[in-house]
């Protein structure tokens, strides 16, 4: 069965979501892109792989959203390059300050069947479902209930 896709573009995100729409935020989170976008000019195109200190940037700048992001019974799913980057994001997430819970899992091929059907049940009551996964998770994989 496929589900209806749509695409978003960051500013569409933030105008969307209550309280992303704030000037201050939307100021920090513009200085924050711009210093990775700098670094990707000043490399000469699109890098395949940020070095550690713009790594741990991006890694920060994306557990902040998806915190802001998160809604009761809502699921947010996140594609990350590989098992050491969701490990990493799950660790940050684990230690984030949320308004609402998060409901973290993992999408991966080193992780039990058991605990990857998890993530095409519905959310926990009260909590937002945060999938962590490769890109495997695009074209092989439906979650009906993916908001972002």
């Amino acid at each position: 069965r496929r589900f209806p896709v749509q695409e978003m573009f960051l500013e569409e995100l933030m105008a969307s979501v209550p309280g992303l729409a704030s000037g201050m935020y939307i100021r920090e989170m513009e200085r924050r892109f711009a210093k990775l976008v700098k670094k990707q000019d000043e490399s000469g195109g699109l890098l395949t792989r940020l070095p550690a200190e713009f790594a741990a940037e991006a890694q920060a700048i994306m557990v902040d959203l998806v915190c802001r992001l998160a809604q009761p019974s809502s699921c947010i799913l996140c594609f990350l390059p590989g098992i050491g980057e969701i490990a990493s994001v799950q660790d940050d997430l684990e230690q984030a300050d949320s308004k609402t819970p998060l409901q973290i899992l993992v999408l991966h091929s080193l992780v039990p069947r058991e605990e990857q059907e998890a993530a095409i049940a519905p959310a926990q009551e009260g909590c937002c479902k945060i999938i962590l996964s490769t890109s495997i998770a695009q074209t092989s994989v439906t979650i009906p209930d993916v908001r972002f």
